[in-house]
């Protein structure tokens, strides 16, 4: 695998009901990136995404991770937030707690987490704004501050790859300012961050890299050179000035 890349993935395919969903995918996204995986309703991102963590299982294809390291249990170097969405808020737990869970991949399930699994749980919440909130419960939480929550879980991983499934989906305007902000530190320090996106407006000023797909690969690359309207109209299947600027078509 070439060094500079930190997922390939190969002839996926992807069926519920034996109605193909992703249908021979054929991309890789590169390290220390910030990627934006977008497309329709029913593109299957989502399914991408699950895909490559091994949460569902292919009909064919492959998957590949490349990390710094050689041995490395590939659990503990991807972290995954989920689509707020898919969580059961109602569940008692503190923010803390929450937080605290990703480190269990280091720490073990059964065992206490130690003073500096706090401490960098709580130096977490206090870079996403939620560290005021650590004892209150994750029902309490409004969408936008449930959000945070999960970003700071998958922060405490200490992962190399970071997998988000629409993590900027309707949060207020401050938190989306303060994830993205996150996510591009990440990629600073050399992070590999990967987030299936919806809103193609901002996808020039936040992101390096874009795969579009459409249940089949449409393109993929630096947004530089994959992002334009005849791509989007592809991905679409409409037309771009409709989807960047709100207005309808005639």
């Amino acid at each position: 695998m070439n060094e500079k890349n930190a997922i390939i993935v190969e002839d996926l395919t992807v069926a519920y009901s034996l109605k193909p969903v992703l249908w021979d995918i054929d991309v890789t996204m590169r390290k220390g990136k910030l990627t934006a995986i977008l497309g329709p309703n029913g593109a299957g991102k989502s399914t991408l995404i699950k895909a490559i963590l091994g949460l569902i299982k292919p009909v064919s294809g492959s998957v590949r991770f490349n990390f710094d390291h050689t041995g490395s249990d590939w659990h503990k170097e991807v972290a995954y937030v989920p689509q707020s969405g898919s969580v059961d808020w109602d569940f008692p737990a503190t923010v803390k707690d929450v937080v605290l869970m990703g480190r269990y991949s280091h720490i073990g399930w059964f065992k206490r987490p130690s003073k500096h699994d706090i401490d960098l749980a709580m130096h977490t919440l206090d870079l996403v704004g939620m560290a005021d909130f650590s004892s209150r419960q994750i029902s309490q939480l409004s969408g936008g501050q449930q959000q945070r929550v999960f970003l700071a879980r998958s922060l405490v991983q200490e992962a190399e790859i970071y997998i988000m499934d629409e993590p900027l989906k309707g949060v207020d305007k401050q938190t989306e300012k303060i994830v993205i902000d996150l996510l591009k530190s990440m990629r600073d320090q050399g992070k590999s961050v990967i987030v299936v996106h919806h809103d193609l407006a901002t996808v020039k000023d936040y992101f390096d890299d874009v795969v579009m797909i459409n249940v089949e690969h449409v393109a993929s690359g630096t947004v530089s050179s994959v992002f334009t309207e005849k791509n989007i109209d592809l991905t679409f299947q409409r037309h771009s000035y409709d989807l960047l600027s709100g207005e309808a078509n005639e």
